[in-house]
């Protein structure tokens, strides 16, 4: 993620790259027949670079949806909600929630895929 954050009356481009940690604190798996049901609630943490000229990090916990079919592995549906975010940017999180959680989704999505077709 890239933004554009005013420091001392100019715009610095701060880049938070980095990621920190990934943890799941639930998921769910149902399967019937070729259908299949996924839902998690995680949280995703990242920031910025060493040597970043303002460091920080947010965080975003989410809970994610999935519908596919494993016979052919369509996609049914799915959904990505940022439910709560914190660190030093979590206002910016918070504020890009639908972009976020879209690219989140279509990033999912395409694991999903990926693992599908393998």
């Amino acid at each position: 993620m890239k933004i554009k954050q005013p420091v001392l009356g100019v715009k610095v481009e701060l880049g938070i790259d980095k990621l920190d940690f990934v943890k799941i604190d639930t998921i769910e798996i149902k399967v019937n027949g070729d259908l299949a049901d996924a839902s998690a609630v995680g949280t995703l943490a990242c920031k910025t670079s060493e040597d970043a000229p303002l460091q920080g990090g947010f965080s975003a916990r989410a809970r994610i949806q999935l519908q596919a079919n494993l016979a052919t592995c369509v996609m049914g549906g799915s959904s990505v909600d940022i439910i709560e975010t914190g660190g030093e940017f979590g206002d910016v999180v918070a504020a890009f929630e639908p972009e976020i959680s879209a690219a989140l989704r279509r990033s999912v999505e395409k694991a999903l895929k990926k693992l599908c077709a393998s």
